[in-house]
């Protein structure tokens, strides 16, 4: 009788710290899992972040090079069709003088 108490005991005892234990593990498992993933997605959203805020950028400076380009061009082509303009009609009066005397 006294030997069955014990190993029903011992019984009771091993599957207590058994279930403890693996519910222990099973949480530390659990956890450490929870904390990779959560690693990895906010390195994930960083790098993203990351990558998005130099593409921006990128963008940004190409666009104000395109602008500064065209604006450039613009105003070379402005500041050449008024000399066009002028050396027209310098030749026209020129001609004019010409021809009219």
């Amino acid at each position: 009788s006294h030997l069955l108490w014990s190993l029903l005991l011992y019984h009771l005892l091993w599957s207590l710290l058994s279930h403890l234990l693996w519910n222990l593990l099973s949480h530390l498992l659990w956890s450490l899992l929870y904390h990779l993933l959560w690693s990895l997605l906010s390195h994930l959203l960083w790098s993203l972040l990351y990558h998005l805020l130099w593409s921006l950028l990128l963008c940004h400076l190409l666009w104000s090079l395109l602008y500064l380009l065209l604006w450039s061009l613009q105003y070379f082509l402005r500041s050449w069709s008024l000399k066009l303009a002028l050396l027209t009609v310098t030749v026209q009066e020129t001609v004019s003088r010409v021809f009219l005397t």
